[in-house]
């Protein structure tokens, strides 16, 4: 297993163009210069943001068969397909998450990896439970 959590096999590493793409694909996906303004969830968080985004080519460009998820080996096209769907709103879920994390995290990329996957199963229930206690809450 490696250090992050993805089982390598033996084919040769992705080429520089196949990173760059991959880059370039999430970077306009999801839109970096609207998310680093106070709309777009991510303001001054340029450094948080673009490590994610390469976590996410590391991903896409991984040779590995499977990647650990939350303790559980997941096929890397499985993974790949889910990252292919993460959108702003996740992301800056993501960051936003990190930033409120008081738990000393041991493996930072494990983690993100994982929050990264669930993210589109867990950020509706986030801002809802943000609004209910904003509007709703004891003042």
């Amino acid at each position: 297993m490696g250090w992050i959590g993805i089982v390598k096999n033996h084919n040769p590493e992705p080429d520089v163009d196949e990173r760059q793409r991959w880059r370039e694909y999430f970077e306009h996906k999801l839109n970096v210069p609207l998310m680093l303004t106070p709309e777009g969830g991510c303001e001054g968080r340029e450094k948080e943001l673009y490590s994610i985004i390469e976590l996410l080519v590391e991903t896409m460009c991984t040779n590995s068969d499977v990647v650990k998820i939350g303790g559980e080996y997941k096929p890397i096209r499985v993974v790949q397909s889910k990252f292919m769907k993460l959108t702003r709103d996740h992301i800056a879920y993501v960051v936003e998450s990190l930033g409120e994390t008081t738990s000393k995290i041991h493996n930072i990329r494990a983690y993100l990896l994982t929050t990264l996957y669930n993210a589109p199963d867990t950020w509706v229930h986030h801002w809802n439970a943000w609004f209910n206690h904003d509007y709703y809450g004891t003042p």
